[in-house]
């Protein structure tokens, strides 16, 4: 299968939530993310900013989305951490894009 990579202005928001990641078995967010502990709901990814979206996919946001992918990597610091809450586990990047339909997903405890 053909690799399409996504760069710069074309990374948008509006086009993460436009459906296409739906045909990709494999997805790579290589952008910076910010993942809130104390309020795991403002965790999020940075994108490009159009004039329907303000850039950052949050993680209320990424839970909307349908994603069949074997594999999802985001290679920004410490998308692995996020608040633990008594029977629930970890809330945060990683749930939303599991809840997605993420497969896998390979994410960082560390500064990358």
């Amino acid at each position: 299968a053909k690799a399409t990579v996504i760069t710069n202005g074309q990374a948008s928001e509006e086009r993460i939530k436009s459906g296409e990641l739906e045909k990709f078995d494999m997805i790579h967010f290589a952008t910076h993310g910010i993942v809130d502990e104390s309020n795991p709901e403002l965790s999020k990814i940075f994108l490009k900013a159009s004039n329907s979206e303000d850039g950052y996919l949050y993680s209320g946001e990424i839970y909307n989305l349908k994603l069949n992918a074997q594999l999802v990597t985001l290679s920004a610091c410490q998308t692995g951490l996020g608040k633990i809450a008594k029977g629930e586990g970890v809330i945060g990047l990683s749930r939303a894009l599991i809840y997605a339909g993420a497969k896998n997903i390979m994410v960082s405890f560390w500064s990358v």
